[in-house]
């Protein structure tokens, strides 16, 4: 059996939209390990574990010059400066390390990217397959702009 852990990072402001991710990846994926990797100071306010997840601090992270960087990023920047560092953390445990971002919930298992993992050794999803002209947020500009 595959050995997965699945991780999003955010910040504070984002813990109540994590939750919701990692609690409707666990109702699909309840064998994989769980991690939340807040990118913040630490807080007596937030448990060990939200929902199914354990909680990670990001100064927790080997991170090479952490608070330098901190203060060089805004906070977009330093969630995903910190991306590799815990997906080279989790690699070094389980045989699979899926990284979602925060702001989504999953509907469905996601067969057909573990599908794809058993040929290719990473799998990235776009945020859209088609150009998005519905005159809302995000839209093509955006992806343009964060990434697609």
């Amino acid at each position: 059996m595959t050995r997965r852990a699945a991780v999003t990072i955010c910040s504070l402001n984002y813990v109540a939209k994590a939750a919701v991710l990692l609690q409707s990846y666990s109702e699909h994926h309840p064998d994989d390990d769980l991690y939340l990797l807040i990118v913040d100071r630490k807080s007596e306010l937030i448990s060990d574990n939200i929902g199914p997840a354990k909680v990670l601090w990001a100064e927790d992270l080997r991170v090479d010059n952490f608070k330098q960087k901190a203060f060089c990023f805004d906070i977009i920047e330093l969630n995903t400066n910190v991306k590799p560092f815990i997906l080279k953390e989790l690699l070094a445990k389980y045989d699979q390390a899926l990284y979602l971002d925060p702001d989504i919930c999953v509907y469905s298992p996601l067969t057909p990217v573990f599908e794809a993992l058993e040929n290719a050794s990473i799998v990235v999803t776009p945020h859209a397959n088609t150009p998005v002209l519905d005159g809302h947020l995000p839209d093509d500009v955006g992806f343009l702009r964060f990434g697609a």
